[in-house]
């Protein structure tokens, strides 16, 4: 749903301003204490559905702020259960999330920005540029919805969330934090940081300020090829932070949290799909408690890449195994419908 209006989103203002607002008001600071459950945890749409609050209080919040909160434009289906929902935000901007369910989970693909300015070669996101950062009620909103929608469908709630679908989320990242931070608190909805994937290209001073934090997000690495003359040309990024500072990075954040981290690897045909490059791999994974995922390429209209044949990805696998690397070949979900790993694009096949 689009907004038109210029009062602060009361999700995005900070809670000594809401101290302040109540103060003004009369009111004491233990309304702050309910006021926050309702915001990141029922998830209102108005503040009239506050049950514990005087009407006076109400029309002021009312008065006073926004609550940000949008509709499903579209629902894709693909055959495997995988569902993509493309949300109209406010300036019409459209990003999408994805459900993915599983045996014993059910996540939620979030979007972090409106397009991407990463620029990866093989990713339909990157072909259409960046739009804008997206703020965290936003991705809250993003996460109600697929909640429902899982338990709408599923009969239950969502079991884990990845931070893997539109943008690069360390280049947004006090909004990236702010919304793992507020679900993950009491008055959100406990959603342990043990159950969320972090997915980034590798920005190595943001990597350490991960660290610092804290956060205990599970960190994945979008690393695609193991030389900086093959990254170069797939990650453009690759050229202001090149291996080696991503690799450094990668051990401070290690060393600060004693955390496994994967590696994600999308094979191409031809391109980082052989023995040398499986053995450069596994020579960078032994640096430190590490795993790889690797990835199937996933077409869209207007890239020329290919997957390689069946038996040249287990080979792959089986080499990396062989070095001492722990690796799986992650299952693609949702690729009829343009909703797997590289797809996330609303100009792609789809009109909304």
């Amino acid at each position: 749903m689009e907004q038109t209006n210029n009062k602060p989103d009361i999700r995005q203002v900070p809670e000594a301003e809401l101290l302040k607002f109540l103060n003004e008001y009369g009111e004491k600071p233990f309304r702050l204490k309910q006021l926050r459950p309702w915001l990141w945890k029922h998830f209102i749409n108005t503040f009239d559905e506050i049950k514990n609050m005087p009407s006076g209080l109400l029309n002021a919040l009312t008065s006073t702020y926004l609550l940000t909160f949008f509709e499903s434009v579209r629902t894709l289906e693909d055959m495997d259960g995988t569902e993509k929902t493309a949300f109209r935000l406010a300036g019409d901007t459209v990003v999408e999330g994805v459900l993915i369910p599983a045996a014993d989970r059910l996540t939620a693909c979030l979007s972090t920005q409106a397009g991407c300015p990463v620029g990866c070669a093989f990713c339909a996101t990157g072909k259409m540029g960046f739009k804008r950062n997206l703020t965290a009620s936003e991705m809250y909103a993003q996460f109600v919805s697929l909640n429902r929608r899982a338990v709408q469908e599923w009969g239950r709630g969502l079991t884990n969330i990845v931070l893997m679908g539109m943008g690069e989320p360390l280049l947004n990242y006090e909004q990236v934090v702010r919304f793992i931070t507020m679900i993950n608190t009491s008055d959100g909805h406990s959603f342990s940081a043990r159950r969320i994937t972090l997915s980034t290209v590798g920005i190595p001073q943001y990597i350490k300020r991960l660290a610092d934090d804290s956060l205990k997000v599970n960190l994945a690495v979008s690393l695609h090829a193991p030389t900086n003359e093959k990254r170069n040309a797939l990650v453009p990024l690759n050229k202001t932070y090149p291996i080696e500072m991503l690799i450094e990075a990668l051990m401070y954040y290690y060393k600060k949290t004693k955390q496994t981290i994967t590696f994600e690897y999308v094979l191409l045909r031809g391109i980082n799909d052989g023995r040398t490059d499986a053995v450069q791999l596994a020579a960078l994974c032994r640096q430190f408690p590490s795993k790889v995922n690797i990835i199937e390429f996933n077409s869209f209209e207007g890239v020329a890449y290919q997957k390689p044949e069946a038996v040249m990805t287990g080979n792959f696998c089986r080499i990396l195994k062989e070095q001492g690397v722990n690796c799986t070949l992650r299952q693609s979900k949702g690729s009829t419908i343009n909703a797997a790993c590289g797809q996330l694009s609303h100009i792609v096949n789809i009109s909304y």
